[in-house]
């Protein structure tokens, strides 16, 4: 029995991507193809400059036509950035070559269950209690890791957890303000967070909360325009925020900002192509 077109519609908008194109306002001669390959709407532009793709940064995107694209060229870990990716084609990979070739120290950062699994029980053992594997790890806010940590606080490292928006995590900075970097906090986008620093306004640091995309925060933000960093606001994807960035274009840092997926919006038109021209493909099966 044939399934109904509606059906189908509703299968692929979950299955594949939308298309996607920039602004009217976004000129893409000034991005940077870099910063460019992190970005998860970008994968049809970067196929159209495929020569000007960095497949280091591509190996960071969790996008599925970004990994896709990504593992089309690389079936196997080549690139430092895909440990810290939680696509589960990234973690597949990563997986099926036995965790080899693997940056380990960028791996503690991966929030994907099957990878904090195998870093809690097989590398967390063997690693010494300082370095950027301990401070990645404290950046990672799956509640696996988070109970790890909090079982073994000499394992912390506080200015990388203070940005951990996991909320467990956050109840234990709160109870503990002294383990606090007030500049980090300002980047945690856990709604205790942001409300603990709208009661605490001392606390506030505008340059590292202008990257902050909690709703609230940006709300904040929008209050305050005078204080906001134009160099952090940037990197914030929240889109209540892109009136300011397009206002003041020509004073913001293209090259952070061409990893923003607020660059694009979708291209309802050739969205719209894509998927009858994935429905035929199916009921020519």
């Amino acid at each position: 029995m044939s399934l109904p077109t509606v059906l189908i519609n509703k299968i692929l908008v979950y299955t594949y991507e939308p298309r996607y194109k920039f602004l009217d306002w976004i000129d893409p001669t000034a991005l940077d193809f870099s910063y460019l390959s992190r970005n998860p709407r970008a994968t049809q532009y970067l196929k159209k400059n495929f020569n000007k793709i960095d497949w280091e940064e591509l190996s960071r995107n969790t996008s599925w036509d970004a990994i896709k694209l990504y593992l089309n060229y690389h079936n196997r870990p080549k690139h430092n950035y895909l440990s810290t990716n939680n696509n589960i084609l990234a973690v597949e990979t990563i997986i099926k070559n036995c965790f080899s070739n693997i940056n380990l120290n960028l791996l503690s950062n991966n929030t994907n269950d099957i990878i904090v699994d195998y870093v809690i029980n097989n590398i967390c053992p063997k690693m010494d209690c300082y370095g950027s594997f301990w401070s990645n790890l404290s950046c990672n806010n799956n509640i696996k890791v988070v109970n790890y940590l909090l079982d073994k606080q000499d394992k912390i490292i506080s200015h990388s957890l203070s940005k951990n928006s996991n909320t467990k995590a956050v109840d234990f900075l709160l109870k503990h303000q002294y383990k606090i970097y007030w500049c980090y906090f300002n980047l945690n986008e856990n709604p205790k967070a942001i409300n603990f620093l709208i009661r605490n306004p001392q606390r506030i640091n505008w340059y590292f909360l202008s990257s902050n995309c909690n709703d609230v925060a940006c709300d904040l933000l929008l209050l305050n325009k005078d204080k906001i960093d134009l160099l952090c606001l940037v990197s914030n994807i929240n889109p209540k925020i892109i009136p300011i960035l397009k206002e003041n274009l020509d004073l913001i840092n293209m090259k952070y900002f061409s990893e923003n997926p607020l660059i694009f919006e979708i291209d309802k038109q050739a969205t719209n192509i894509f998927f009858e021209n994935k429905l035929l493909e199916i009921f020519k099966f």
